[in-house]
């Protein structure tokens, strides 16, 4: 049973709703996150991983060329396999230990579901406490607020009041 032109054809059209698909396609990559926005702790971790990789590599083009005898001059020393393969374990190890660390504490602080007046912006902590969001936040993660006013509430505010401004540079400021 066929109803009418397919979904495609009808956005192909030009100034259907005012818009071309081609309009559409280019307005929809704006909205688009990198990967980094859309997972960051994956970003973390594999930042993390690669700096651990590259301390490794660090550990055996050391073994191989020998870096402390080519930039201090000292004398050159054998080839010391077991020594490297000892330290890289180690390394991996560290590594491990501090990226799953890193990503669970992230995770941890990151995930759940937050109950938030719709009116005063308080968050539930409890059935009978609540707190201020910029107080919870704050509580839970390492995240400092600074408080101001965006421009379009200082201007409703002072229609409200209908005050006057002082403007940085010393001019008078009337929003009314």
């Amino acid at each position: 049973m066929e109803y009418g032109l397919p979904l495609i054809s009808l956005l192909s059209l030009p100034g259907i709703r005012g818009y071309s698909l081609r309009q559409m396609k280019t307005s929809f990559k704006k909205y688009r996150r990198p990967y980094w926005r859309k997972r960051p702790f994956e970003y973390i971790a594999l930042w993390q991983s690669l700096s651990f990789f590259l301390l490794i590599c660090l550990i055996w083009v050391h073994e191989t060329f020998d870096l402390t005898a080519i930039f201090f001059g000292t004398e050159e020393t054998a080839f010391n396999y077991m020594g490297a393969s000892i330290l890289t374990a180690f390394v991996i190890t560290v590594g491990f230990i501090t990226i799953a660390h890193t990503y669970l504490q992230q995770r941890k602080t990151m995930e759940g579901f937050i109950t938030i007046c719709s009116y005063c912006k308080k968050v539930q902590i409890n059935q009978a406490v609540w707190e201020q969001i910029d107080e919870f936040i704050e509580d839970k993660s390492l995240i400092t607020f600074s408080h101001g006013i965006c421009p379009e509430c200082l201007e409703n505010c002072l229609k409200d009041t209908d005050m006057k401004v002082d403007d940085a540079r010393g001019a008078t400021v009337d929003l009314s």
